[in-house]
């Protein structure tokens, strides 16, 4: 066990190295490039890109704004210097570089989607609203559209409008397994049955789609189909073993059928995965206290408290081991 620990270490290590070496000879490569040849914008925008990747943002706004120096209206190059401005809290700044985008471009369906889905992160509906409309007057059957409509609607409480955009997406677009599985959701909500087969339909086209396997899973958890849930759970972790919520919510239903051994092990996998989930060192401390190992769920719950101080439901865990 030690020596396959120190061997995966090693592995990390190296490949980590290795990573380094190529971003490192990749970058090298395109300083030399511009030294060559300054007045070649694509190489600032190629550099930018990696300093945005390293979360480097300063200097890859440095890298865009020389690059616009060179090329100022090139559409592209506009989206790059948005994303690295919305990655760097800089949102406004990100709205008024697509803005100018639009200006030279209006009738470009994807600068004004980009400017729309970020006046959507900033909650401005109305803004959204106008550009998704502008979008649809250019392209009515644009499901991209469709979509953040219909994700706007949802913000707002407005179910009903969602539901008649993500139903138009798949009458559009049968094969969208995203726009089945938002709509199972929302139908699920409201209380109809036929969520499921939405879930079914997202399934069916996806066979790795997590979302539309985790949807069906807890539509049948929450209609009492407890047994089936938890194997869908189990197909997911086939799928992708990291997927955390699908340890939590396994973990949750073998606690209400009293299976504390089992829960106690998907909540341990769910804090491996993730070290600061407050709600898996919860349940990994109640179910510890479940099995009598008082020491454990202290030590748990009292992470968890570290985690989420103002929490009144992990200090009254805490509370009940004293």
């Amino acid at each position: 066990m030690i020596l396959l620990v120190l061997l995966e270490t090693s592995c990390s290590q190296q490949d980590r190295n290795s990573g380094e070496m190529i971003g490192t000879t990749i970058l090298d490569s395109i300083n030399e490039a511009i030294k060559k040849n300054p007045g070649n914008p694509e190489n600032f925008v190629r550099r930018a890109a990696i300093h945005r990747d390293s979360a480097n943002y300063g200097d890859a706004i440095s890298d865009m704004a020389q690059a616009m120096r060179l090329d100022s209206v090139n559409e592209q190059y506009h989206h790059l210097l948005s994303d690295i401005y919305l990655r760097s809290a800089k949102s406004q700044f990100a709205i008024n570089t697509l803005e100018r985008a639009a200006m030279l471009y209006p009738e470009s369906t994807v600068t004004l989607l980009k400017l729309a889905e970020v006046q959507l992160i900033l909650k401005q509906y109305d803004r959204t609203s106008a550009l998704l409309r502008q979008v649809l007057t250019l392209e009515p059957q644009n499901t991209e559209a469709l979509f953040l409509l219909g994700v706007m609607y949802q913000e707002q409480g407005n179910l009903d409008r969602a539901i008649q955009s993500y139903q138009t997406i798949v009458e559009l677009d049968s094969e969208n397994a995203e726009a089945w599985t938002m709509l199972g959701n929302l139908l699920d909500e409201k209380g109809d049955p036929k969520a499921l087969q939405c879930f079914e339909n997202a399934i069916e086209i996806n066979p790795n789609y997590i979302q539309g396997w985790h949807s069906k899973a807890y539509y049948l958890q929450n209609h009492g189909r407890i047994p089936e849930a938890i194997e869908i759970y189990k197909q997911i972790h086939q799928i992708d073993s990291s997927y955390g919520d699908a340890w939590l919510n396994r973990g949750v239903l073998y606690l209400e059928m009293d299976s504390v051994s089992a829960a106690s092990m998907c909540f341990n996998q769910l804090i491996t995965i993730d070290t600061l989930s407050v709600i898996g060192f919860y349940y990994a401390g109640i179910a510890a206290q479940q099995e009598d190992d008082l020491e454990r769920a202290k030590e748990y719950l009292t992470h968890a408290l570290k985690l989420d101080p103002a929490s009144p439901r992990i200090q009254a865990a805490l509370e009940e081991l004293k």
